[in-house]
């Protein structure tokens, strides 16, 4: 059995931003997430 392991390199887009009401990323947010 043979396994590939694949790295990603580069720039990944974010799957979920959390965004304010007005449409603008709320980047205080972002520490809650991977905390």
């Amino acid at each position: 059995m043979s396994i590939t392991i694949n790295k990603i390199e580069g720039l990944v887009a974010a799957p979920f931003s959390p965004m304010k009401e007005n449409g603008e990323l709320n980047v205080s947010a972002i520490p809650a997430y991977y905390n």
